[in-house]
């Protein structure tokens, strides 16, 4: 292969790169997605949600006029859309051995009962 053969070869293949580069959306590579939650899962977390008591209203965010992705504890495929997983879990306070008072961990330990989900978990 002489210089200018191998010259234009290596023009049009990195011209080739260049065009495939500039067709990719940056939004795509920060993770910044513009897909929206399914509406059959946005009805089904819906559904779920009114079956549970949440006393401290962490699900408030869980309405229907929004994008069910950007619900607190929801997590969607930013390819898809599809709710992938669900952050929901109440954090026990530590152990006994970590408080100086029994009764402020008694007052711990009933904080977290009144905070933790209820209801109808299986349907």
């Amino acid at each position: 292969m002489d210089g200018s053969l191998r010259f234009r070869a290596v023009s049009l293949t990195l011209f080739l790169v260049f065009l495939t580069l500039a067709t990719i959306d940056p939004k795509f590579c920060y993770g910044i997605s513009e897909v929206h939650c399914i509406q059959s899962e946005q009805q089904a977390l819906l559904r779920f949600k009114a079956d549970l008591t949440d006393p401290l209203n962490r699900l408030a965010s869980w309405a229907g006029d929004g994008d069910c992705c950007q619900w607190e504890g929801v997590v969607c495929n930013n390819v898809t859309g599809h709710v992938q997983e669900l952050n929901l879990r109440s954090f026990p306070p530590p152990l006994l051995k970590y408080f100086s008072i029994e009764a402020q961990y008694e007052a711990a330990i009933q904080s977290y009962a009144q905070s933790m989900f209820g209801g109808l978990v299986c349907g």
